[in-house]
């Protein structure tokens, strides 16, 4: 069987994920009509520490949700943020629509430390060029993108420091608004966090 050969399964409908081996998990979810009742999350959800980077007309939806789930939230427009948490069971949430108008490389640099941390990111709201741009040249991380013109568009990385095999998983979702884009993204980063 060829290492890079794809398995696709179809969980539910509009919900597909794809395995490739010496990397990627990724989660494609269009549009899905899922609403969160937050108050019916599992109590392990609860309470993870979120850097959320960026502040744009959408950054308080795409926290909506996530506010009522952990009140361990760190919100900055300054990329130095990222490195003021000695705590490495978190997660970064990066506002898209923020990250298009921000210094490229140095966010790019800023990616790519958390990437090899393994430090579960999403970036939502577009703008998956710049995790593609972080691990560009690593390739023991393995990464799959879509590509989408779609505003509510997100993707995300955890790369697996754990393991020998540098295991990354992927996720894409397009969302049906900010909110529930944001509560996916904080729910996908809490599987690879402790709890």
């Amino acid at each position: 069987m060829d290492v890079k050969a794809q398995l696709s399964i179809a969980v539910v409908p509009l919900l597909v994920m794809s395995i490739t081996f010496g990397a990627a998990l990724s989660i494609w979810n269009e549009q899905m009509p899922i609403a969160y009742d937050v108050s019916a999350l599992p109590s392990s959800m609860d309470n993870y520490s979120v850097v959320f980077l960026g502040i744009s007309p959408g950054s308080n939806s795409i926290l909506g949700m996530v506010e009522k789930t952990t009140t361990h939230i760190t919100r900055s427009d300054n990329i130095s943020a990222l490195n003021g948490t000695n705590d490495s069971n978190y997660m970064v949430l990066i506002d898209g629509d923020w990250a298009r108008k921000g210094n490229q490389g140095e966010l790019i640099g800023a990616v790519r430390s958390l990437i090899l941390k393994g430090i579960p990111l999403v970036i939502i709201n577009g703008e998956s060029d710049i995790i593609r741009q972080a691990i560009e040249g690593d390739q023991h991380i393995g990464y799959m993108i879509s590509i989408s013109s779609n505003p509510l568009h997100s993707d995300g990385i955890h790369y697996d420091v754990e393991r020998q095999s540098g295991e990354s998983y992927a996720y894409s979702s397009i969302d049906g608004d900010l909110a529930l884009a944001g509560m996916n993204a904080y729910t996908w980063c809490a599987q690879f966090l402790d709890g």
